[in-house]
């Protein structure tokens, strides 16, 4: 499986969050974007984008849609967050923050899933991006 996830913030204060999940053959399973709370950082963003998008996989091997035996690879374009999930980053010092990369832990341990989290180039997230702009 592999999920690409993008967050966003602009100065008028709407946060978007959008997200892709392929199946191990690279189909597209799921496309969604999502508006956000205002008044959210980017990085709230990202986060909360990261944490719908295993909620949505979770929800769809609950429906028996998907087989999740295989290793998830979760790209993103956001160092910071993609760090604190490696633990590279041990204090995750917002509160908001720190409540979504526990949210993606504790699921991803819950599911006893096997993932890779990566971060990526802007370019290679284009269409997290996407989604995360078309946002309604």
């Amino acid at each position: 499986m592999h999920v690409a996830f993008d967050g966003s913030s602009s100065c008028d204060g709407t946060a978007m969050a959008g997200f892709i999940i392929a199946d191990s053959r690279g189909c597209e399973v799921v496309r969604h974007g999502l508006v956000l709370d205002r008044g959210l950082t980017n990085n709230e963003a990202e986060s909360t984008a990261c944490l719908e998008a295993l909620r949505e996989l979770a929800r769809l091997q609950d429906r028996g849609r998907e087989c999740l035996d295989a290793p998830i690879r979760v790209l993103g374009d956001s160092q910071l967050i993609i760090r604190m999930l490696l633990g590279v980053y041990k204090k995750v010092r917002k509160p908001s923050l720190y409540i979504n990369v526990e949210g993606i832990k504790g699921l991803v341990r819950s599911r006893r899933w096997r993932v890779a989290f990566r971060a990526v180039p802007r370019q290679m997230n284009a269409q997290a991006d996407d989604m995360c702009r078309q946002a309604e």
